[in-house]
């Protein structure tokens, strides 16, 4: 997959995803630039000639960068999508309606980032914080974009401008594993994925080094694709090496204390997968405050005066293929199953309007060697009048889907959800309750509101008021919905982080 083959440039499609303000957690964590590094890969696309409804560019800024970044977009012809939440982010990768089709599927994400145990990279959202580490993994999104229901795309190019650190190097000392949340299993097909990441295993992706308030990843790939690519199929065998060059480079300028590895993975369609690294091993990452990003402005854990930079470059071109009569293709990818999203979710292709969502955490994953879980068809969402509800996904509980929802009826707030089973009828138990800022629990008083009962195939609906005193206004809320198998099984909303869906909202 040394170069690409497009047709045209409007057979070009991208998400482009920049995270450089996370509010619920502290102030360290934010990365000044990565909306920026957003923009401009946006811009190449558009100065190549991909047209603006193929491009959706996802932001979580803070609110002072607003009008920077809206000017900076539209002087592309592009309108953000500013994104809160890991569940608004998944939206728009779920299809609307039909599956986009094209040559080439860009994906650009800019932000923190974390390595899970199994080399699982995790990418943190905007809604992550040291004790609720909201995240998607990337392995489970490459995945779910092979599905031919979902992006019929046949070349895929990601590249990740994040970091990472260890898991357990930046989890705080007590608090739970990653909050995952998992894009829904489904057939997949032969699909050709080149992955470039900033950072390899063990280490952190450095900001500010090449260009101030840039990320350096960031910087030097998106530099070259403007000098050297003028047209929508780079040679991505030259741009990994321009990208080995210009880090060895680096690494001279600060006298060895910058780490870049460099592996190579190269996978052929039907043949062996070949592995190249360098002869020299990468060493491990001096210690750092988690979230830190020190006054140099270096990504999240870089210390200051001793930072470490890396890069893995990784070429995969993976064959997965499941044929449409029902045979089995290769193994499931270690990832969670879902359910797939109602209509109105955000489409990949298409810029879509802002549309609510659902986050969860990540459920037991797929054996290996088994075949991919069919997809579940997506209930109808019953009309309701001032009804705002978020994707349909899979529950912690086999076959049973549910949906969150808030409704906004005159001056009166409820929590709503449906709930059904997708096979036989299940006993189960759901829990809903109410997130202040800051991820602090707001009602009902006691714990979560929880109904207990036997669901079947049609959508079963609960509902509970929402007390606007204890509101405030202009303050972000979420309605959470957890679904636990069995009677009289609660969950505890007070002291636990998410481990359900949200759908968020402004009072």
């Amino acid at each position: 997959m040394a170069g690409l083959t497009v047709s045209d440039p409007t057979r070009v499609h991208a998400v482009v995803v920049g995270i450089e303000h996370y509010p619920r957690a502290d102030s360290g964590w934010d990365l000044v630039g990565a909306c920026g590094d957003a923009v401009r890969f946006a811009r190449w696309l558009r100065q190549r000639g991909v047209p603006t409804a193929n491009i959706t560019l996802l932001l979580a800024a803070a609110p002072d960068s607003y009008a920077a970044l809206n000017r900076a977009a539209g002087d592309i012809g592009l309108e953000p999508t500013y994104v809160s939440s890991r569940d608004r982010i998944m939206d728009h990768f779920m299809p609307r309606g039909t599956a986009p089709e094209g040559d080439v599927l860009y994906v650009y994400w800019g932000g923190h980032g974390v390595l899970d145990h199994g080399n699982r990279r995790l990418l943190l959202c905007p809604d992550a914080s040291d004790a609720d580490q909201r995240c998607i993994e990337l392995t489970n999104l490459q995945e779910y974009l092979t599905g031919a229901d979902v992006a019929r795309f046949a070349q895929q190019v990601f590249l990740v401008d994040a970091c990472a650190r260890f898991i357990e190097h930046r989890r705080a000392e007590g608090t739970p594993g990653p909050a995952q949340a998992a894009f829904p299993a489904g057939r997949r097909e032969t699909v050709s994925q080149f992955t470039l990441f900033a950072a390899a295993a063990g280490q952190v992706a450095g900001q500010g080094r090449v260009a101030a308030g840039s990320g350096d990843f960031s910087t030097v790939v998106t530099g070259w694709l403007e000098e050297h690519s003028p047209e929508l199929d780079p040679d991505l065998h030259a741009l990994v090496e321009h990208v080995k060059e210009r880090f060895a480079e680096q690494e001279g300028r600060l006298r060895g204390r910058s780490q870049t590895p460099v592996s190579l993975l190269v996978q052929p369609l039907g043949g062996s997968a070949e592995v190249i690294t360098p002869h020299r091993a990468a060493a491990p990452p001096k210690p750092a405050r988690a979230g830190g990003r020190g006054a140099s402005g270096l990504r999240a854990g870089v210390l200051a005066g001793g930072g470490v930079l890396a890069l893995v470059a990784m070429v995969a071109i993976v064959a997965m293929f499941l044929s449409k009569t029902g045979g089995d293709g290769d193994a499931a990818r270690d990832a969670p199953a879902a359910a797939p999203p109602p209509a109105a979710a955000g489409a990949p292709i298409a810029r879509p309007s802002p549309s609510a969502s659902a986050s969860a955490s990540a459920s037991p994953s797929a054996p290996t060697g088994a075949a991919p879980a069919p997809q579940k068809a997506v209930a109808p969402l019953p009309s309701a009048p001032g009804q705002s509800c978020g994707a349909e996904h899979s529950t912690g509980v086999s076959d049973v889907m549910h949906r969150v929802c808030f409704v906004r009826n005159g001056g009166r707030i409820s929590m709503r959800a449906y709930v059904r089973a997708t096979s036989l009828p299940k006993d189960v138990t759901v829990n809903l309750w109410l997130v202040g800022p800051k991820g602090t629990y707001v009602l009902p008083a006691g714990g979560p509101k929880t109904w207990s009962l036997k669901i079947g195939g049609e959508p079963q609906l609960f509902e509970a008021p929402i007390d606007t005193g204890l509101l405030k206004s202009g303050s972000e809320y979420e309605v959470h919905i957890a679904t636990r198998d069995g009677l009289g099984v609660t969950q505890n909303a007070t002291a636990d982080p998410v481990r359900g869906h949200s759908m968020p909202f402004t009072y």
